[in-house]
């Protein structure tokens, strides 16, 4: 789309002519586009998301995020959803609008963006490996050019990875999975530069107070390491643990400890142009009500993003 008034506000449309061809059949077929089209949002209003390091099936098993389910009989080992806007992060999408903020989605990796045109990045629920330049720039971005990241990751163990299974009807195979909710070690390496970590053993669950809001942490990690000088959020929170089934290895059944201990679920860090946060889990920010979508709001305007 070439735009000549960068001041223009209206709606262009057209059409999207597309030829299928499959063997000896093709088809043709025109796709209506309608798009409203406004001016370049200022920095701080922009946001984009991360969708490159997010991993769908068939590509690979990924395990859902949520190991508790209300009901366990009809718990879902498969991540089916993709962690998309237009899926099942639809309602944080929507919210996000109605509060002014502008989303972009990125399909590429972090080395196809302009950190200086862009007030947040959001990493929500990484699942894939990122480069080392990847992790340089991010860095530099944030440190040199001032966007601010916020990093939602989700549970990681290695004890519950190896009871989880898929079994695909179409193939009729098992598939280990790729990694846990999210891949804890890949996003420790992005946030070494900024001395912050999750543990990579261990999931837990509970309730965590916020400003007078109840939120749900389902099944998350807690912070391992961060500066000194971080601002950290704790909690009561229990260790989940496994039962065994050892006729289905993916029906296997997750529960909480009795025991609960305080432990850190989020922190920022503000030494910098930008400013780096980081929560353990992404169940809250998902779904038809997310419980965490106030909290996702103070992360973008009393963190001072």
């Amino acid at each position: 789309l070439r735009v000549i008034d960068p001041s223009f506000i209206g709606i262009v449309e057209g059409d999207i002519n597309v030829k299928v061809q499959v063997k000896n059949r093709q088809q043709n077929l025109t796709i209506p586009v309608k798009i409203t089209v406004v001016p370049c949002p200022e920095r701080s209003k922009r946001v984009l998301w991360d969708q490159h390091h997010s991993i769908s099936f068939p590509q690979a098993f990924v395990p859902a995020d949520e190991l508790i389910s209300d009901s366990q009989v009809n718990f879902n080992v498969l991540d089916w959803p993709a962690d998309h806007l237009y899926t099942n992060f639809n309602s944080l999408f929507d919210y996000l609008r109605q509060e002014g903020y502008y989303l972009e989605v990125i399909q590429e990796n972090l080395l196809s963006f302009d950190a200086k045109k862009y007030g947040t990045l959001i990493l929500m629920d990484s699942e894939k490996e990122f480069s080392n330049r990847e992790i340089l720039k991010l860095e530099n971005d944030v440190k040199e050019k001032g966007i601010n990241v916020i990093v939602i990751a989700d549970w990681y163990s290695e004890e519950h990875l190896n009871d989880i299974h898929f079994f695909d009807q179409e193939t009729k195979r098992w598939y280990p999975p790729e990694t846990g909710g999210s891949n804890v070690p890949a996003i420790n390496k992005l946030l070494m530069p900024f001395g912050i970590s999750f543990r990579t053993q261990g999931v837990f669950s509970g309730i965590i107070f916020y400003k007078g809001c109840r939120l749900k942490f389902d099944s998350g990690s807690v912070l391992d390491k961060y500066p000194d000088h971080a601002n950290v959020y704790f909690s009561r929170l229990w260790s989940i643990r496994t039962i065994k089934n050892k006729n289905a290895r993916k029906k296997a059944k997750y529960v909480a400890d009795t025991e609960e201990e305080n432990l850190p679920f989020m922190a920022s860090v503000s030494s910098y142009k930008g400013n780096i946060i980081v929560f353990g889990d992404s169940s809250c920010f998902q779904g038809v009500d997310p419980s965490c979508l106030p909290l996702l709001k103070d992360m973008l305007v009393d963190f001072g993003i």
